[in-house]
């Protein structure tokens, strides 16, 4: 580990972790592994607590092209850039289209312009009329599926899919709105789910559910109808708790969602789907503004009157903050004196975690950092826009990107390294993650083993150092996973010194060692690379994605370092970066048709630059096998074939080299290369591509001038030929090279062809289509070894054959159904469902063994998506979608029947499907929807009376 760091450290011009001046290192340093300079990192104390402002861009490319004043901010629930909508108007409208004057601007979380996406509205035409509105947009944000959803005015509901600059209108609940008398959407808040909330001007609030669905399921929140009878208006709301419906099939429940409203008398309800109650009641004046920290525990309110901060518990009976405001001395100290007497009405709060809160005019652009204590600290004087993340808070101001998040105490404490003595330093870093735990004998006896281990295998204050560090979790995570996570790893580390023989703890802590060292290297690299992490997506976060997606922004040689340390595949970093640098060398469009000699000579810098970069990678890496297929595949699709000639060279391993040749014409190069390799499969796949683009006597041509290297190649040549009961260019082949050939074979080998030469049309014209797939292939090699597969399966098929037709036997052809079913996956849908067909009508198969026996084949490779193929939504297959349903439940695959059972139009069979699948409570309303008696009956006897 210690060798790893002195790496990175080096390549970043860092000083070396076992350099005298490491203390001066680890002062701005974020987990003991990335170090930030003193201009991008400033650490400051809130009370007791340690805070980092860290800079993340400054003057940032796109300070000129809009004004912060005129934008809306919002952000991709999953990692994704950060949006600015400009403006709130819509341009001129005319009864065709809808036309978005302004622009959407993509940002990457460090401040790093991506893309301006002008917007033009799909039209949408109903059965009425076209869709047409100049109404004003209310709300816009992300969506589950990282999709932006736009809310108007008038209750229109549009949505921008990712890297798609159309909106498409996918609803409104106009419906709601005309209920109402006539009323407009006031306010919208976004859940990044699939739901929002909306306020009316009537000062009513829905939730709506299920847009990516489509439903648009609208439910009314409960509300004070005494209030709402002498009109008292509404001051502000915000969504307190939130449990989003879970992504199994079947109709979405109800969601556990909660939301706070403020009054003007000053009574704060709360409400939600079924109820409501009053949480506090301020007297005298009221609240203006709602915000939650996002673990919902606390709530943070601005009153109406002084417009001072109060922050309470989830319950609002306690406040732990009440009517605070900056003091006059405070104001002094960062000179601020005209705001002692200024009254900010214009406040917003966002919280910076669960920990302390932002308090920013609008006004005035003043920013501050509130803690629950009343401590505050001075962060900005300019505009900003800020955002709550779930590790902290984020703003951007005009000259820059900054955030701020709480840091760990531990790592605030290593900056007094040094100053202490070994055992103080490790107690003290053990104590704050409750290293010292008091729950039993037995893990007292542990954390004293962990002790012993730690000082046993240590020889300076470093290296214990390091040794805590290296199974320590990401300070962005929450604080209470992160210390169990770390005394499991101790006490496993514990075990494995002290039982060396166990096996399954030996696994557990090295399983557990991997994730900590994954989730180290992502709290490294994710600022830098611009990766924010949330709870979600750190449980899911594995090496491969993470080395996946830091190659995706461009950093490929952190990305091979960080693959290589965790030992998993470097390939897919290095591939990355082949295809960049060779994109970036090609000409553009207008320039393509140039010199040869330029082309020639552009490809040879290219080359150049790519294999020397290749060899460094070699030698300082020491890879075994770098991807030279990989990339050589790349550069002939780019038009780089001398550069895809010099790696299919390179390559060794012949598995691989073999396709690439043929994808380049050079069959004799794949023969003599499978031929080293001495791999039968891979010789088959390599005499059927020579035999589709060669005469036999070219053939045998070319296997006589190189008879002393293609000895094993002559002889499976031959077995080849007679396999497939080509004889009389077998006879001719074996005559050629002096070989012994079966005379007594060809008249009744002959007069068996002749006998089945109908049936074997089929067979034929199944191969054509099979080479016509494989040509068109980018894998040959896995194209071939499957055409080989399903010739052998012909020759099982004909050897069952009989001259008359109907002694052909059932069971056979279905046999070979099913595996032709299975054997062509590779092929396109297209292709596969005609080769299907074919032998459906060929052998006469009835239709509804030939469904029974596709769908068992693509079963048995799970390849459940295929069975599409069979039939479409508007084409369905004459048995109906019910056996598909069957074979899914029977292979445990609800997902899959859910999307069948969505296909049935026919509402009794719809039940009948919904039944067999466990959707009781569904199937039974629809049976009572349409009053049939007798399918209530059958749903009854398909379910227990219990799950009804």
């Amino acid at each position: 580990m210690a060798q790893w760091l002195n790496q990175y450290a080096s390549e970043h011009d860092l000083l070396s972790i076992d350099s005298p001046t490491t203390k001066a290192n680890l002062q701005n340093s974020f987990s003991g592994l990335e170090k930030a300079d003193d201009g991008d990192c400033e650490w400051m104390l809130l009370g007791t607590e340690p805070y980092c402002k860290r800079t993340l861009a400054t003057a940032p490319e796109w300070k000129d092209l809009l004004r912060l004043q005129d934008c809306i901010f919002c952000a991709a629930p999953n990692a994704g850039p950060l949006c600015f909508i400009p403006g709130h108007g819509w341009g001129s409208v005319d009864e065709q289209s809808l036309l978005l004057k302004r622009n959407i601007y993509l940002f990457t979380c460090s401040g790093k312009l991506l893309t301006v996406n002008s917007l033009q509205a799909e039209r949408f035409v109903s059965s009425k009329q076209s869709f047409v509105t100049t109404k004003s947009l209310r709300e816009a944000g992300f969506l589950q599926d990282e999709s932006m959803l736009l809310i108007f005015e008038d209750g229109t509901l549009a949505r921008v899919l990712q890297d798609s600059p159309v909106v498409y209108i996918i609803g409104t609940i106009s419906d709601v709105l005309e209920q109402e008398g006539g009323s407009l959407v006031h306010s919208a808040i976004i859940t990044n789910g699939d739901c929002f909330i909306v306020e009316t001007t009537r000062k009513n609030f829905y939730l709506v559910q299920d847009i990516l669905r489509g439903k648009f399921l609208i439910q009314r929140f409960a509300i004070d109808e005494n209030r709402a009878k002498t009109n008292i208006p509404t001051t502000c709301y915000q969504v307190l708790t939130f449990n989003p419906a879970s992504a199994t099939g079947g109709s979405s429940p109800n969601h556990d969602i909660q939301i706070l409203v403020g009054y003007e008398d000053g009574a704060v309800i709360l409400s939600n789907l079924y109820d409501y109650l009053l949480l506090h009641q301020l007297e005298g004046r009221y609240f203006v503004r709602f915000s939650v920290s996002r673990d919902g525990r606390w709530i943070a309110g601005i009153e109406s009157t002084k417009h001072s901060l109060w922050i309470f518990s989830v319950d609002m009976n306690r406040a732990v903050l009440s009517d605070w405001l900056p003091s006059r001395s405070f104001l002094h100290s960062i000179g601020m004196e005209e705001l002692v007497s200024v009254d900010c009405k214009d406040l917003q709060i966002y919280w910076c975690d669960s920990d302390a809160v932002a308090w920013y005019s609008l006004s005035y652009s003043f920013l501050l950092l509130v803690d629950m204590q009343g401590n505050c600290a001075y962060l900005s004087s300019q505009t900003c826009l800020l955002y709550s993340e779930c590790d902290g808070l984020r703003w951007i101001e005009q000259e820059g990107v900054y955030c701020m998040y709480k840091a760990s105490k531990p790592l605030y404490d290593l900056q007094n390294l040094g100053n202490t003595e070994d055992i103080t330093l490790l107690y003290s870093c053990f104590e704050n993650f409750e290293g010292r735990t008091r729950d039993s004998d037995e893990k007292r006896i542990q954390f004293y083993q962990l002790v012993h281990l730690l000082f046993s295998k240590s020889f300076s204050l470093l290296q214990i150092v390091e040794t805590i560090l290296d199974h320590m979790v990401v300070e962005e995570w929450n604080v209470t996973r992160q210390k169990k996570l770390l005394k499991l790893a101790s006490f496993c580390i514990a075990y494995q010194g002290s039982y060396q023989h166990h096996s399954k703890l030996t696994q557990l802590a090295d399983q557990l060692s991997v994730v900590c060292r994954t989730l180290r290297l992502l709290n490294c690299v994710r600022r830098q690379c611009d990766l924010p992490i949330t709870f979600a997506q750190s449980r899911e976060m594995s090496g491969d994605k993470l080395v996946d997606r830091i190659s995706r922004y461009g950093y490929h040689e952190k990305a091979l370092s960080i693959a290589i340390y965790l030992g998993i595949d470097p390939s897919i970093p290095l591939i990355r970066w082949a295809k960049q640098e060779m994109l970036q060398c090609l000409p553009k469009e207008a320039a393509m048709n140039t010199e040869i000699q330029d082309r020639e000579l552009m490809e040879s810098n290219v080359m150049e630059k790519i294999v020397r970069r290749l060899e460094y990678f070699m030698e300082e890496y020491q890879m075994a096998a770098p991807p030279f297929t990989d990339i050589a595949l790349i550069a002939w699709k780019l038009d780089l074939p001398n550069l895809a000639i010099w790696l299919t060279q390179k390559e060794q391993r012949m598995y691989k080299k073999v396709p690439l040749l043929l994808m380049q014409n050079k069959e004799q190069d794949a023969l003599k290369a499978a031929a080293e390799d001495g791999d039968p499969e891979l010789l088959q796949g390599v005499f059927i591509r020579l035999r589709q683009r060669h005469t036999p006597a070219e053939m045998f041509e070319f296997f006589r001038s190189n008879s002393d290297q293609l000895k094993d190649a002559i002889r499976l040549y031959a077995a080849f030929l007679r396999r497939h009961a080509i004889l009389e260019e077998w006879n001719s082949f074996m005559l050629s090279f002096g070989l012994r050939p079966c005379f007594a074979m060809l008249p009744q080998a002959h007069l068996s062809l002749q006998r089945t030469a109908q049936r074997k049309k089929t067979l034929e014209w199944l191969s054509v289509q099979m080479n016509r797939s494989a040509k068109r292939s980018p894998w040959l090699a896995w194209s071939l070894k499957n055409e080989s597969k399903m010739l052998d399966l012909a020759g099982e098929l004909e050897q069952t054959w009989k001259l008359e037709e109907s002694s052909l036997k059932i069971s056979s052809i279905s046999h070979f159904l099913v595996s032709v079913a299975e054997q062509s996956v590779h092929i396109s849908p297209s292709v596969r469902r005609d080769c299907l067909y074919r032998l459906k009508h060929q052998f006469k198969i009835p239709e509804r063994r030939f469904i029974y026996n596709c769908l068992q084949g693509m079963a048995n490779i799970g390849d459940f998506e295929g069975m599409l193929i069979l039939g479409s939504e508007r084409h369905p297959p004459q048995t109906g979608w019910m056996p598909f349903i069957e074979i899914c439940l029977r292979y445990g695959r609800l997902s899959e029947a859910n999307q069948f059972i969505k296909l049935i139009k026919e509402p009794q069979e719809r039940a009948l499907a919904l039944a067999k699948a466990g959707y009781g409570k569904e199937a039974a309303e629809l049976a009572m929807k349409w009053k049939n008696q007798r399918l209530l009956q059958q749903i009854y006897e398909l379910i227990p009376q219990s799950s009804a």
